[in-house]
């Protein structure tokens, strides 16, 4: 007789992360975001409490954070 264990690992997020992040205007920006678990987390990015418009190139999600390229003023 077959059985299967499964062993699942609650998410974590590990690194140092900070609260609000200064960069000007055209500059280039990682915020990391670094999970773990099992199964692998899922990461989704708000911006004032909505879903983040992703934008390739400008904006792209990298599996250490999201990645912002020449920010601009929203």
């Amino acid at each position: 007789k077959n059985s299967n264990l499964f062993v699942e690992v609650a998410p974590r997020i590990s690194g140092n992360m900070e609260e609000t992040f200064e960069i000007n205007i055209n500059e280039s920006i990682l915020l990391p975001c670094e999970v773990s678990g099992i199964p692998q987390p899922i990461v989704s990015w708000k911006q004032n409490f909505m879903p983040l418009n992703v934008d390739p190139p400008r904006t792209y999600v990298q599996h250490d954070g999201l990645y912002i390229s020449k920010a601009q003023i929203a």
